[in-house]
């Protein structure tokens, strides 16, 4: 049968596993059909607030929160990618791309079950590209006990590249399966009765009656709340961080609000917000309100409040904000590439929500490196609005696109333009200036562009610049993306080549020889001396 063979392949990886971590604590595999990639953890190493793991070159990943393991001092991730699987679908549609198996041990080597967490996993799936437009695609996962596929707790997201990500709060092997948009869940007995179906449109008749009174008494409520917000802290999502949190090192002071690395239960490295006056109370609930409605890997993460205190947690991000890190760091292209494509993915996201950021700047942005790998992040979140509110002129700034000033109002544009100023602000390491816009705006671009650019990326900044048909986020990050992974195509290749070179038995006896020309040239100079 083909379930049992599927739960075959699950059984034969988690036995893999096991025995590996007898005798390694790190293993990577990769072949055509299955993938395989095993890293540990320790808790005392570790100053990031989340666990990774990847299998490089398959745009699969897994991202778990620290919280989920705190309760171990080692624990070990396997990640594994089956791209064709046998396992059968209760939904009875076809399963796209791989099966993505995730497995937590304990510095035993037994395995952990995680279920249950209050932060969600994020697990990437991999690109999806080819979804019908009259259907829609659905993370699943392998339910054990009737070894079938459930949905139930989990969500996806695809951004604007394709990118699949499945959210969900515990860890069993996923898949993503493409169904028609107007299909039905199907039981467990495969159909479900006439009377269950009036039962349900009953149900459904007389209830949504009821949806809607208590949607308006909501509404009302939360209109209230919110001008009541303004002055007094109270989030009720996020977890409590009363007496989980040691500062450690102020970073700064803005806008009211004095901005802390700290410590959380001793071990993870998180960044606490503190109000310090009635202004920061103001904006620090705006932050943290916008905050936990965002769910986006290039968003910094809300992690929690302390009410009494009155901060709010967010992750650490280990490079700090990207104002300062590029002062410090000349970027390559590739990393130049990495960090736009990541600010454009969290925007695409946020103008799906029909926000404009409004303050998209090299301070709204904050960097991690891991391994030398690079990750940007979009806070700075209680400056957004919706887009078409009116524009206050003590909000504006270098980075406001002139059409604001000029017509009051937001626009997603607008965000756009200050986007390319950011880019500017990468490549030549400076702070963006009223001049800066303008000169840009004007194509007086040999003014301000005064280092080694990149021909597309140059050409990018112009476009995002000008003054009307700007490109959308999602075309922006779509094309960072392609070139981004050609740049990396080419090194590799460069790389490849070298590596070959010095591989060639003949490799030594020709330096040799060149190097024995060189010495008899110049013997020859002193002779001739």
């Amino acid at each position: 049968m083909e379930t049992d063979d599927g739960q075959q392949n699950i059984d034969v990886i988690s036995a893999v596993v096991t025995a590996l971590l007898r005798s390694t604590k790190t293993f990577s595999y990769t072949s055509d059909s299955v993938s395989l990639s095993l890293q540990t953890y320790s808790k005392n190493g570790s100053s990031s607030n989340a666990i990774e793991n990847e299998i490089d070159g398959r745009a699969c990943s897994v991202v778990l929160p620290l919280s989920s393991v705190s309760a171990f001092e080692q624990v070990s991730v396997a990640l594994s990618l089956a791209l064709s699987s046998p396992l059968s679908s209760i939904y009875n549609e076809s399963i796209r791309g791989g099966v993505v198996g995730v497995q937590v041990c304990d510095g035993n080597g037994r395995e952990v079950e995680i279920r249950g967490v209050t932060e969600k996993i994020n697990i990437t799936m991999g690109y999806i590209d080819d979804i019908p437009s009259d259907h829609t695609a659905v993370c699943q996962w392998w339910n054990e006990t009737p070894r079938v596929w459930s949905r139930d707790g989990c969500d996806l997201y695809i951004d604007e590249t394709r990118l699949a990500v499945c959210q969900c709060s515990h860890l069993t092997n996923f898949s993503i399966n493409v169904m028609a948009a107007n299909t039905r869940a199907i039981s467990a007995d495969g159909d479900v009765s006439t009377k269950t179906l009036i039962i349900i449109i009953c149900c459904a008749v007389g209830g949504s009656i009821l949806i809607l009174s208590i949607i308006a008494i909501l509404l009302i409520r939360r209109s209230r709340r919110a001008t009541k917000g303004e002055t007094m802290i109270s989030m009720t999502s996020g977890e409590d961080m009363k007496g989980r949190v040691k500062m450690e090192r102020k970073e700064r002071e803005e806008e009211g609000i004095q901005t802390w690395k700290a410590v959380c239960d001793g071990v993870t490295a998180v960044c606490v917000m503190k109000a310090v006056d009635a202004r920061g109370k103001t904006e620090l609930t705006r932050e943290a309100v916008m905050l936990q409605r965002q769910h986006h890997p290039n968003i910094v993460m809300y992690l929690g409040k302390d009410n009494a205190e009155g901060y709010i947690v967010t992750e650490w991000m280990t490079a700090g904000r990207l104002q300062e890190y590029v002062k410090k760091e000349e970027l390559d292209l590739s990393r130049l590439l990495k960090i736009g494509e990541d600010v454009a993915k969290g925007m695409t996201y946020i103008h799906e929500q029909g926000l404009v950021h409004t303050h998209l700047t090299a301070k709204s942005v904050y960097v991690n490196v891991i391994d030398g790998e690079v990750t940007a992040k979009i806070a700075n979140m209680r400056h957004a609005v919706t887009e078409g509110d009116r524009a206050e002129q003590q909000q504006m700034g270098p980075h406001t696109a002139p059409e604001v000033g000029r017509e009051g109002v937001y626009k997603k544009a607008s965000d756009v333009y200050s986007y390319g100023l950011l880019l500017w602000s990468m490549v030549e390491q400076e702070d963006i200036s009223e001049q800066t816009g303008k000169r840009l705006a004007t194509r007086e671009s040999s003014a301000v562009l005064t280092k080694s650019w990149d021909t597309g990326m140059k050409a990018l900044v112009l476009d995002c610049t000008q003054t009307q048909d700007r490109p959308n986020f999602f075309d922006i990050a779509k094309k960072l993306r392609v070139r981004r992974q050609a740049v990396s195509a080419d090194v590799k290749s460069e790389g490849d080549g070298a590596r070959r070179y010095k591989d060639d038995p003949c490799y030594d006896s020709q330096q040799n020889k060149s190097n024995a020309l060189i010495r008899d040239d110049v013997n020859s100079k002193k002779t001739q001396n």
